[in-house]
Parts: C-alpha cells; sequence; structure tokens
C-alpha cells in the first residue's frame, strides 16, 4: 500500500525505539531506526490509528528483523456520547484486533495461515468512555517473501486466494465458540450493528445523475431500489444472524489486504473487522471488490464457478458444504453489503466523484469506474428482484 518517508523528528522516535527494542528483545542502545514510512492509507482510512514500518540496524550482527509495521491508536477523550455507532466501531476495531493477536493469532499460524507475527502489542480500551491505547509491533511479511500486492485482483489471483479462505474457515466451522469472547459476535466491517441503513430517499436523483450514462439508470425497477432495500433489510439482517454453517471470517478480505509470494502462496493482513460470519461473506466481498463487471452474468457463471471450487477446497478439510446453499448465501450476502454501499459509498455520488475516487480507491471494483458502478447497481437490482419473488416484505 502506499508509502511515504518521512523526517523522523515528526515522530517520538525514542518512544518507538523502546517500544520496538523491548518487543523484539533487543539492545535499545545499540538498535538504530534508520527509515520511517507512514502507511498513507492508515491516515485516511482511519481516524485515530496510523501505521509506519520501520528499517532497523542493529550493533551487533544478528537474526532480528531489519523492518516491521508499528500500529499505534491513541484516543484520550471520553467519545462514548460525541459519535456515531461507526466511528464507535472502528474504534473498538482497533482493540478487537489487538484481541486477535493476542488469543487467536498464533492457532492460526500453527496450522499454517500466514499472517504477521506479532512481537508485542499494548492493548487499554476502556469500554464505558472508549479511551484508547493500543501498540502493536508486527512483522513485516516483506522480509518473509511475501512482498507482491495487486491492485486490481486478476482471476488467478482470486483462484489462489480461495484454498487461503476455505482453509481458514474450516478450522472453526460450526465451532465459534472458543473465539467468540476474543472477537467480533459479528464479523465484517459492513455488518448492520456497526453500520446501521441509512436514508436512501435521494437514491432517484442519483439515478438521474447517470442517466445520460446508461438510460438503465432510468428504469423504474432502478430509481426505486432505495426504497426496496430499506424494506428488505430487516428481512436481510435476520438471514445473516440465522443463516449457517457460522466461522471465523475476516471481514474485510480485498485487495489490499492479500500479500503473494513469488510462488502465488497467499498471506493476509488487517484483522480489524475480523469475526464471526459466514465464509462465504469474505468470498463475497473478495469477488464484489474485484469483478462488479461479470457478476451475475449466464446465471452467475463466475459465481457458480468460484464458490464450487470453495466448496472443494472445504471438502479437503472433511466439510461438505453444498455449492447451492453457499450461493444463496452469497446472494444475500451480496444484500446485505448493498446496504452500505447504496447508503454511504454511493451518498451524494455524482460521475465526476467516481471519476476522481477511481484512482484513489480503485482497488475495489464497484467504484473503479462509472460502468463498474452501474454494473453493480444492476447486480443489486437482478438479486433484489429474484428474492422479491418469494419473500414478502413488509
Amino acid at each position: 500500500r502506499h508509502s511515504e518517508t518521512i523526517q523522523m523528528a515528526a515522530f517520538n522516535a525514542e518512544a518507538i525505539l523502546k517500544d520496538v527494542s523491548q518487543a523484539l528483545i533487543a539492545d535499545a542502545s545499540e538498535t538504530r531506526i534508520t527509515k520511517i514510512q507512514l502507511i498513507e492509507e492508515s491516515m485516511t482510512r482511519g481516524r485515530h490509528s496510523e501505521t509506519i514500518r520501520i528499517k532497523l540496524e542493529y550493533g551487533k550482527d544478528c537474526h532480528l528483523p531489519r523492518s516491521i509495521f508499528y500500529k499505534t491508536t491513541s484516543i484520550k477523550e471520553n467519545i462514548i456520547d460525541q459519535s456515531s455507532a461507526l466511528n464507535k466501531s472502528e474504534t473498538e476495531s482497533y482493540h478487537k484486533e489487538a484481541l486477535f493477536y493476542k488469543h487467536i493469532a498464533t492457532n492460526l499460524s500453527k496450522t499454517g495461515i500466514r499472517i504477521p507475527t506479532v512481537f508485542d502489542l499494548r492493548d487499554h480500551f476502556d469500554e464505558k468512555t472508549f479511551k484508547t491505547d493500543i501498540m502493536l509491533v508486527l512483522e513485516d511479511l516483506a522480509l518473509a517473501g511475501f512482498h507482491q500486492r495487486f491492485i486490481h485482483f486478476e482471476k488467478r489471483d482470486v483462484d489462489a486466494c480461495i484454498p487461503f479462505l476455505a482453509k481458514m474457515h474450516s478450522l472453526h466451522w460450526n465451532k465459534t465458540q472458543s473465539i467468540e469472547p476474543y472477537t467480533w459476535k459479528k464479523g465484517s466491517y459492513w455488518d448492520i450493528g456497526k453500520r446501521p441503513l441509512r436514508d436512501l430517499s435521494e437514491w432517484p436523483h442519483i439515478c438521474e445523475r447517470f442517466a445520460h450514462e446508461s438510460s438503465d439508470m432510468l428504469q423504474a425497477n432502478i430509481k426505486a431500489l432505495g426504497s426496496r432495500l430499506t424494506k428488505a433489510t430487516p428481512w436481510i439482517a435476520e438471514q445473516m444472524r440465522e443463516m449457517s454453517p457460522q466461522t471465523l471470517i475476516h471481514g474485510d478480505f480485498k485487495s489490499g489486504n492479500v500479500l503473494f509470494d513469488d510462488s502465488r502462496q497467499v498471506a493476509m493482513i488487517d484483522f480489524q473487522w475480523t469475526g464471526i460470519g459466514l465464509g462465504v461473506e469474505d468470498v463475497m466481498y473478495l469477488l464484489t471488490a474485484t469483478f462488479s463487471l461479470h457478476l451475475g452474468e449466464n446465471d452467475y457463471a463466475l459465481e457458480r464457478s468460484i464458490l464450487k471450487m470453495y466448496c472443494d477446497e472445504l471438502a479437503k478439510f472433511g466439510i461438505s458444504y453444498d455449492a447451492r446453499d453457499a450461493l444463496k448465501c452469497f446472494k444475500i450476502s451480496v444484500l446485505d453489503f448493498s446496504r452500505v454501499v447504496f447508503g454511504e459509498f454511493y451518498r451524494g455520488i455524482t460521475p465526476q466523484i467516481i471519476r476522481d475516487a477511481a484512482k484513489i480507491h480503485g482497488e475495489v471494483a464497484y467504484c473503479a469506474s462509472i460502468p463498474h458502478f452501474i454494473a453493480f447497481v444492476k447486480y443489486v437490482d437482478k438479486i433484489l428482484s429474484e428474492l422479491e419473488i418469494d419473500v414478502v416484505f413488509k
């Protein structure tokens, strides 16, 4: 992800060096920080947290890492009475990530799931005031060969991720009690408990703004998508709570959080939204953020092929999961996610905003271009129209 080399004077290098030396069990007097790189995405997408990559030198020839990641979160004021549900959830997500590294990560790593090793952590979180002081010293996976990151995924990149997801999901498939105290009761950043339904009454006006891009945006069913999603949301939320099987999911599995080595092995990072959920939610988000131009085509041919691969990989771990059930859960997961896309990401959107945003957030296909935007809108309409045949929403 994007980074910027900055002057060390901008940070409290002495305090950082103390934390890092303690984490690595190194002599601070003989350890030197040679470079600090600010991870820009940590500032643009996190209100209270920042992540830096630190290059290190040691006084003696040793096997300590020459580069680590240092992630800190600090909130000193009481925000509980003045924050939205989203802001509170984002703040708590840093605490959840620390709990993940403290209680879950080691067991995942032992099974071959490649994630950063945590060298040290500090986790002070007040559930009443949300005052927060969290520090993570993490492995730089590039030193282990995971140096490739692709903003735009191709089909082969998705194919490489599916066995990884299936293996991770298999570990807690219908067995989540042991991890529930240490993670979100409902994983994913778009869960309705973290991001409630927002007013979608402006959607018909948004459709009119895009009419010159595609006349399909003026179709009655498309212009009514806002009200249709609003009516369907309670039913969708109930289904997401009740559908099974539940397992441990990443909750934000997109190209920006996936690393590859030269042999196409996969590693993943960022666990703020990891929690309990449907395994296909990770698959859904991976595809939705990658292939929105092709989803839904030819009776969901792409989705069916990926989900068959996912089910076949689960079978290697003794798990029987019908691809037809997976597709049903996949579709409802798309609608659950679309609540946030329409209510937040598309709020006030115009063709020019998409053109500008694509330069920054081009890794997510539903914002990658105007054709991607229109394709995703039509995809949601397709799935919701099919659902409306069988379900009457109040």
